[in-house]
């Protein structure tokens, strides 16, 4: 998930590794659950992009994601969040994802895929990064997930569910411990070792 400082953490790892003179880099967001505006702007260390959130009620949220952070505007408000020391690796990137990786995480894997920014590798993800749920409690201890708005591009293009893979391989943890290897891992930077070399831009 992405908490408070996340984002701004993530953009200075990305920074450490490009003046650590990194190829490239592996954004693993296996098992990460998504985690709202951190989340997207920890996306801003690798690309721009914009995702209209349409709610079954008729309302809009417009998320637009650029180098220095990002912008959301609903019904007149605007909520930002700005980083202190943005970043942009515009170097190969390679993304892992499973079927622990969902909402947010998905949506950051899904507009890299589109941009063409990285390849995906592992699993089919949970298939909600491009909705909006909200969870109702029921007796007996049951929760009810409901969608209540869905993405899409600013064209009105509807945005996928999951990101598709360029690369599918089982994400077995038991299988890393016991042979040391991580095949979703090693399939990305053996992806990564082909890509050109990268650069970077500081706003």
């Amino acid at each position: 998930g992405a908490g408070e400082g996340v984002a701004q953490h993530a953009h200075d790892l990305v920074r450490r590794a490009s003046e650590q003179g990194a190829q490239g880099l592996v954004l693993d967001l296996r098992d990460n659950p998504g985690g709202g505006v951190q989340c997207a702007a920890m996306a801003a260390a690798f690309m721009d992009y914009q995702v209209v959130m349409t709610e079954r009620a008729g309302g809009r949220r417009t998320i637009t994601v650029d180098e220095s952070g990002v912008r959301v505007e609903e019904a007149g408000e605007v909520e930002e969040l700005r980083l202190e020391r943005p970043v942009r690796w515009d170097g190969p990137l390679a993304i892992l994802v499973n079927e622990g990786t969902g909402s947010c995480a998905e949506a950051v894997a899904i507009q890299a895929s589109l941009a063409g920014r990285a390849h995906i590798f592992g699993e089919p993800s949970v298939g909600v990064g491009n909705n909006v749920i909200q969870p109702a409690d029921l007796p007996g201890g049951w929760r009810l997930l409901m969608t209540v708005a869905y993405g899409s591009r600013p064209n009105g293009e509807a945005l996928p569910s999951r990101p598709p893979l360029d690369v599918e391989v089982v994400d077995d943890p038991l299988s890393i411990a016991d042979s040391g290897h991580d095949k979703a891992l090693d399939a990305a930077l053996e992806r990564l070792q082909r890509a050109r070399l990268p650069s970077i831009a500081q706003p």
